[in-house]
């Protein structure tokens, strides 16, 4: 079965690849997490790090943007007031291809973005020299740039630092540890009256767990994929496959209804993945002149199974880090009742006689029992 879509001279006329890789498609889980974005960004009292974090392809960076959006709107009367005032800037950090990040592109890029025309002139300074010992390995080049970001973002009242892709700055972390990345973006926050926006992952839900007091000063906005299992989000996640199939160009596109579970399986839920995975297929029907796109266009495109799998083995990973805690489970961690189904001896395992505690997979020193030999020989030399 398909769906059959008329045209009118305007929209024929129109590149339709061009319309649709413009086409954002505003979605329930969209709202959700967005609403909870402003409202941190606005009264998080409390918060200078917000980890908008989600699975690949589910759209992370199109909800930052349409958030940029709805900040620009919002603050255009002071910026008509201000010329030099400035309310967000947006950067991606780069994976440098090391094992260290390089801060000092992130500097740079945020430099740029707030309009410094100098920024590639930048040399070491007496300044950056006196405060090297504040930074373990930092170069007199980052130091120079990070001061002057830090001046920067003072003079033009910046409020919000959105960093995209930000899993690259915690993978990059130096022999120091993850926490000592997290610690530069916290006090860059805390030094300029910025908050960052940390756009990535569900790794760096995996990295916040190094530091009480950064968790402490760290919000994290779930924007989740659309469940197969839940009503609702079928009926929301069908609707997007719909929008993209009439707006993608072609006149015959199958029948979302019938071939749901298809198109849900090789998204896995997420609105980026199959818009990406529309693309393709269209692209096949155009290659062979077709006007018509069918299921065998999809199937021919769609992600490999081993990058499905990957993706989903993410997914449920990063889902239990992200699911919120129930008011039981915080009153057993915070008062101390014991959790369901504890037993009293679980603190004594892998503890040897005497309670020393011994090594997990280790045997305890014991003398074993030695079965006799064979015609009445204790010792000596066996055959």
């Amino acid at each position: 079965m398909s769906h059959r879509l008329k045209l009118n001279g305007a929209a024929a006329a129109a590149d339709p690849a061009a319309s649709f890789a413009s086409l954002v498609v505003k979605h329930d889980q969209q709202h959700e997490a967005l609403e909870r974005l402003k409202f941190l960004l606005n009264h998080g009292v409390g918060y200078e790090l917000i980890c908008l974090v989600g699975p690949t392809g589910v759209g992370k960076s199109t909800l930052a943007a349409r958030l940029m959006k709805d900040l620009l709107a919002a603050e255009q009367p002071q910026m008509m007031c201000d010329r030099e005032f400035v309310p967000f800037i947006s950067t991606t950090a780069v994976a440098s291809g090391f094992r260290s990040f390089d801060w000092k592109v992130l500097y740079h890029d945020a430099l740029l973005a707030l309009g410094d025309p100098f920024v590639d002139d930048r040399r070491p300074t007496p300044e950056a020299r006196e405060q090297q010992h504040k930074r373990v390995g930092e170069s007199l080049t980052a130091a120079t740039l990070r001061l002057r970001l830090s001046r920067e973002m003072k003079r033009r009242q910046l409020k919000y630092w959105f960093i995209d892709e930000a899993q690259h700055i915690l993978m990059g972390a130096r022999a120091g540890g993850i926490g000592d990345q997290y610690d530069v973006l916290k006090s860059v926050a805390q030094s300029c009256g910025v908050k960052l926006v940390l756009v990535g992952t569900y790794q760096l839900l995996v990295h916040l767990q190094v530091s009480a007091q950064l968790a402490r000063r760290t919000e994290v906005v779930h924007f989740g994929r659309y469940r197969h299992g839940d009503a609702e989000d079928r009926s929301a996640f069908a609707s997007c496959v719909q929008t993209f199939l009439s707006r993608i160009g072609a006149e015959v596109f199958p029948n979302v209804e019938a071939e749901f579970d298809f198109f849900y399986a090789g998204s896995v839920g997420c609105v980026g993945i199959l818009k990406d995975w529309c693309a393709r297929a269209m692209s096949r029907a155009r290659m062979e002149a077709r006007s018509c796109l069918t299921i065998e266009d999809f199937r021919r495109t769609r992600l490999a199974g081993l990058a499905i799998q990957r993706i989903v083995k993410d997914i449920h990973d990063g889902e239990d880090l992200a699911s919120p805690d129930t008011d039981r489970r915080i009153a057993s961690m915070v008062l101390g009742a014991p959790a369901s189904g504890s037993s009293s001896t679980t603190s004594k395992e892998g503890s040897s006689k005497g309670g020393r505690p011994g090594k997990v997979g280790v045997r305890s020193p014991t003398r074993d029992a030695v079965p006799p030999v064979a015609g009445g020989v204790s010792g000596g030399d066996h055959a």
